[in-house]
Order: structure tokens, then C-alpha cells, then sequence
């Protein structure tokens, strides 16, 4: 039987270490030193705007266990060097690397995300044990996302402070919307299939299990209908991806049909210009 979470499920020394949370160390972590120069609390002095993605968006708010790997940052399309200079000048222990996930790479090493930016740790410097080991700055556009638009990401959650940083995350509607988004539209229009079922589909698949919380899924038994926390996840969608989430929670498919891209194309052509 699963085990669904009302915190995030990692430790706080991890959080900590990955984010440097003043607020989070001061309360849950009154003996340690505070960690201004951990990736995030860097780039967030160099006031360019930034939301946290993958693992952590999932573990830190939305309370899916995970493995974290590589801290992924949203960046604005024209600022993705500048970030990774500027966390390179306060953290120049990260050094940029064109080694890339096997999630993020077809068959021909093509890559997912083209225009990221990776930076690891120089495995001659010991590294703080919660430190990230690398760090993935990627434009906004490959997840078609604004970082600019505030009501589409959220701070942090208590018991962090959310006036103590500008550290974000994205909303459970924006979460969603990016990974199908970008399923349906990729970089570049070159579909990846070891992204689309290693990243996006795991993605999606874990948002909707830890939040429905229920083993048997998201459909009533005696109703056929989605329960009310199925429900609930469609609430805030983009008008166009609410039947591909709707068909993913009844069915379990990840497929991207004829009908539902007619589907998405229909509200496509309605939205005003």
C-alpha cells in the first residue's frame, strides 16, 4: 500500500541544502549555519526570475517521494547564460558540463531541452552532502512556461517563510499544463520518445496518484465518475488540456490521439489573439 504525504518527503537538512531556506533553518534547524550560497538563494541575488521545476517542485510542494536529481531551474529564454554565469560566480564549484540525463536524450543523442544549461559539481571540491550534484538551467519556453506570471507558481510552503525569498514553484495547474504542453508541443517540434515516457509521463502519473490519494485510482467504482480529488486536478487547467488529463485519469494512457489534439487545436484557434 502507497504511503501519501501531508509534508514533503525528503529531510529537512535536504531542503535546506538544496534551497537555504533562512526561514526553514532558523525553526527546523536551529544549530546549522545558514546556506545563502546554495544554488537557488544564489541565482535569487542576482534577481533574475526563476521557478524550481522537476524533482523538487514535486517532493518540496506538491509532496510526491521522489529521488532528487538534478536541481532544475525555468529561467526567462534570454537570460538562461547569464543565470548560469551568475550562479557560477557565487557558487564556481559548479562547472558547466555537457553531460546530460539519459532522460533528457533519444537514441541519436539529440536532447529534450537543446538550449539548457548544465552545470555539476568540480569533483575535486568535497561538496556540502545536501548540495545539489548538478544543476539544470533550462528556458522557459521548452516547458512553455512564464516564470514572470505569479499566479501560475507559488512560494514555498510552511513551514517555510513565503516573504522570505522569491524562491518558486509551480501550481499544481501550471505543473500540469506544462507537461502537457510540452508532450503535445516539444523543442523544436522533435518528438523524444525516452523524455516523453521517462520524464513527462512519470511526472504526470505522480502528481495525479499523490493527489487523488487513493490505491484504486481515479474513478469512483459504483459511479464511473472521477473522485472529487481527480476532479479537483482539472480545476485550473488550460481549456485544452483538460480532456488529455481527464482520458489519462480514467484510462491510464498517455497516448496523444487524433481526438484529443483536434481537441487541443479546437481551443487553440478560440483563444483571442
Amino acid at each position: 500500500m502507497l504511503h501519501f504525504y501531508t509534508e514533503p518527503p525528503v529531510s529537512a537538512e535536504e531542503i535546506h541544502g538544496r534551497l537555504g531556506s533562512v526561514s526553514f533553518c532558523v525553526y527546523h534547524l536551529p544549530s546549522c549555519v545558514l546556506n545563502p550560497r546554495s544554488p537557488a538563494r544564489a541565482l535569487e541575488s542576482s534577481r533574475i526570475p526563476f521557478v524550481i521545476f522537476g524533482e523538487d517542485a514535486l517532493a518540496f510542494v506538491h509532496f510526491v517521494p521522489t529521488v532528487l536529481f538534478d536541481l532544475t531551474i525555468l529561467v526567462p529564454c534570454d537570460l538562461v547564460q547569464a543565470a548560469a554565469e551568475h550562479i557560477q560566480k557565487e557558487l564556481p564549484q559548479y562547472q558547466v558540463t555537457q553531460e546530460r540525463s539519459y532522460q533528457l536524450l533519444n537514441d541519436d543523442g539529440v536532447c529534450a531541452l537543446p538550449r539548457a544549461i548544465r552545470l555539476r559539481w568540480d569533483g575535486a571540491v568535497e561538496k556540502p552532502k545536501e548540495s545539489p550534484e548538478a544543476i539544470l538551467i533550462v528556458p522557459q519556453s521548452h516547458f512553455h512556461f512564464d516564470v514572470r506570471d505569479e499566479t501560475r507558481s507559488r512560494g514555498l510552503i510552511p513551514p517555510f517563510d513565503p516573504s522570505d525569498s522569491r524562491i518558486r514553484f509551480p501550481t499544481m495547474p501550471a505543473f500540469l499544463d506544462a507537461i502537457i504542453d510540452t508532450m503535445f508541443e516539444p523543442v523544436d517540434g522533435v518528438n523524444h520518445l525516452e523524455f516523453r515516457t521517462s520524464y513527462l509521463s512519470v511526472f504526470l502519473s505522480y502528481l495525479v496518484l499523490y493527489n487523488v490519494r487513493d490505491d484504486d485510482g481515479a474513478i469512483d467504482p459504483d459511479t464511473e465518475e472521477l473522485l472529487p480529488a481527480a476532479k479537483a486536478l482539472l480545476e485550473g487547467l488550460k481549456p485544452g488540456n483538460i480532456a488529455y488529463l481527464d482520458t489519462f485519469m480514467r484510462t491510464g494512457s498517455t497516448r496523444m490521439t487524433p481526438e484529443l489534439r483536434a481537441e487541443r487545436e479546437r481551443y487553440r484557434v478560440s483563444q483571442p489573439l
